[in-house]
């Protein structure tokens, strides 16, 4: 008789296993329907007696409950008393994240609003755990809940509307990764791609680096991201993709904007960095870029790090190789579309 793989390929199509239940259902009726070819009809009936069963014992959902010893706390197992129906567990530049929520139509909200270079995490031990509460009014009351979310036993966000929590849940999966990477070093930094080469610009919120940036995607340039530029200790720069946060004016709020709206595209591969520009918007400014020794570079983007007092000498190794790989320049600058063609000559200035 043929392997048993051989007998289900021959019924049952591989992209169409949906599930292990799927599966055995559509062998089963297979053996049933192919009797003439002298398949017996009790092989089939034995198939559909153990779909019954898989179905009763079905696996719960993964709901991440488990911290690593250096972050765990009394606190935290008062946390994992609440009610946490589902989740899951990703990983992202070495930093082990479970997700866990009170209602499981959160789940793909929440999918949605991740970085996509996220990679699925299955082990059982994380470093760190967003647990998402979703409020509400309750049936029959006229309470409303907060909805909330906490970072391991912290509350971080707390909100009568889901997407204020919902932009907690970002801005904290963000900074854990950026805290906790063990080998990347992170900057507040926008970042685009030019011939191989990556412009960052580091910038605290506000100081017009996401419009600088889109402005550059606008003209042609690849985009990495519009919030941090991740590092290697060879300087190299990966990609951190999530929506361009954009304000309509200062003070207002930030809105989601995909690449797609400004004709751009997103880079995927590590760039050396060829150029770094400090610079934060004022209005009329004018454009007076000077070029910086390799300690100033240092300086201005230290002051961007994240995390760099908790692991400096990685932090420094890594802004020393892109001070001496890529030249800095520094200045105020007023509309953005009126500086994006002398940005890309100063990259294509600079020579090795």
């Amino acid at each position: 008789m043929k392997p048993l793989r051989q007998r289900m390929a021959k019924f049952v199509q591989p992209e169409e296993f949906f599930n292990f239940q799927d599966c055995l259902q559509q062998i089963a009726e297979s053996y049933i329907n192919h009797n003439q070819r002298g398949y017996r009809n009790e092989e089939g009936t034995q198939l559909l007696s153990l779909i019954d069963k898989t179905e009763a014992v079905s696996p719960d959902p993964v709901v991440p409950d488990k911290l690593h010893r250096n972050w765990h706390t009394p606190c935290f197992d008062n946390l994992n008393k609440l009610e946490w129906v589902e989740g899951f567990g990703v990983q992202s530049h070495g930093v082990r994240t479970g997700i866990r929520v009170s209602d499981p139509e959160l789940i793909p909200v929440l999918r949605k609003r991740l970085p996509v270079h996220v990679k699925p995490y299955t082990g059982t031990v994380y470093d760190n755990i967003l647990s998402v509460i979703k409020g509400g009014k309750e049936p029959g009351s006229r309470l409303r809940k907060f909805h909330m979310v906490y970072q391991n036993h912290t509350p971080v966000g707390r909100s009568h509307r889901l997407e204020e929590v919902l932009d907690g849940f970002d801005a904290y999966f963000a900074l854990m990764t950026a805290f906790m990477s063990p080998k990347k070093v992170f900057l507040h930094a926008g970042v685009v791609g030019v011939n191989g080469q990556a412009i960052i610009i580091p910038g605290k919120s506000h100081s017009g680096k996401s419009t600088l940036v889109s402005e550059l995607v606008r003209a042609g340039a690849t985009y990495y991201s519009d919030e941090y530029a991740v590092l290697d200790n060879r300087g190299r720069v990966f990609p951190w993709h999530k929506p361009i946060s954009m304000r309509e004016h200062a003070g207002a709020k930030q809105v989601d904007v995909p690449i797609s709206e400004f004709g751009g595209k997103a880079g995927h591969r590590s760039l050396a960095p060829g150029l770094v520009v400090l610079t934060e918007y004022k209005e009329n400014a004018r454009w007076r870029p000077k070029q910086l020794s390799a300690g100033a570079s240092i300086f201005g983007m230290l002051e961007n790090s994240v995390g760099g007092r908790f692991a400096p000498e990685r932090t420094l190794s890594a802004l020393e190789i892109v001070a001496d790989q890529a030249m800095t320049i520094k200045s105020k600058r007023g509309e953005a579309g009126l500086i994006v063609q002398k940005i890309f000559e100063s990259l294509g200035q600079y020579k090795y």
